[in-house]
């Protein structure tokens, strides 16, 4: 027989919800569901346990989009913006 994973000593129940919170917003994240595993894993962060804590950290770290990303959306959309004022004045 295996034992699992003793929870925090602390507030046991509380480790124990915030794993499950971070196990469906991993699960969320998986099937693509972003913005429901974006709310569970800020829920997540704001508890007690450190290391379930970091965990989340770490899945909206994978969330947020790069700088480059957003640099070159813009980039993008001001170059739709130019070409469709060069097509107007011509």
């Amino acid at each position: 027989m295996t034992a699992s994973p003793a929870p925090d000593s602390a507030h046991p129940s509380t480790a124990r919800s915030d794993d499950g919170l971070l196990l469906e917003a991993q699960k969320a994240f998986d099937q693509g569901n972003y913005k429901s595993a974006t709310h569970l894993a800020q829920k997540v962060q704001d508890g007690a346990n450190a290391e379930v804590s970091a965990e989340a950290q770490a899945l909206l770290e994978r969330m947020r989009p790069p700088p480059l990303t957003k640099y070159l959306l813009f980039l993008s959309f001001m170059l739709l913006v130019f070409v469709t004022l060069a097509a107007y004045r011509h």
